[in-house]
């Protein structure tokens, strides 16, 4: 029987659940698996980047890797680690908090990087300041004013991020295997404003040229 994560209101035929779609409980791991990881690896691309352009002397890789540990060449790596398992950690907190959010989705995706960016700033900030040189602190403000900023624009990004890919592996309808006409498609990219195309197919039984 379909539940209310498989079904939109109203759900029209093309919208039920496909024979292959995974159960409901699988797509939530799938879910957390695949926003985590995603979300994380934005995140991460928007805080190592503007320390690489000079937005900020705020390492946020750095940090976390010295942090956990890392020594020379395992200090990137084990950024990344602690950011993915960070991103994992959001996720599913997501999965729990979710229904009782409200609002669209990107509202609930900027009310997820408010938090993480809090976290950053409250939590990750003060205990990184005391374990490595690289510079930290309270927001990030031991490395520059323009530390909050950074990490909150790529907090924003990422938890935008998770939630858009956590409630795309959530639908049924996502997992549906879906017939591109590329023929069609291309025709309508060549010929912008044209609504009428021809009906040939390409590739599959019965193609046909019209």
């Amino acid at each position: 029987m379909a539940t209310p994560d498989d079904l939109p209101p109203m759900a029209a035929p093309e919208e039920l659940p496909h024979p292959h779609t995974p159960p409901v409980w699988l797509r939530h791991i799938l879910g957390v698996v695949l926003a985590g990881s995603v979300g994380g690896i934005v995140f991460l691309t928007i805080a190592q980047e503007a320390f690489k352009k000079g937005f900020t002397t705020h390492r946020f890789n750095g940090s976390m890797g010295i942090y956990l540990g890392g020594h020379a060449e395992q200090i990137a790596r084990r950024g990344l680690y602690g950011t993915l398992v960070i991103g994992l950690v959001l996720a599913l907190a997501y999965l729990v908090v979710r229904r009782f959010m409200r609002g669209p989705e990107w509202l609930r995706g900027i009310q997820v990087g408010i938090v993480a960016f809090l976290g950053w700033g409250a939590v990750f900030g003060p205990l990184a300041k005391g374990s490595n040189t690289v510079p930290a602190g309270f927001f990030g403000l031991d490395a520059d004013a323009a530390a909050p900023v950074v990490i909150l624009v790529a907090a924003l990004a990422g938890c935008l991020t998770l939630v858009r890919v956590y409630d795309l592996a959530l639908s049924a309808t996502w997992w549906q295997p879906r017939h591109v006409d590329f023929e069609a498609s291309v025709h309508s990219l060549v010929n912008e404003g044209e609504l009428e195309v021809d009906k040939r197919v390409i590739g599959g039984e019965g193609k046909h040229l019209g």
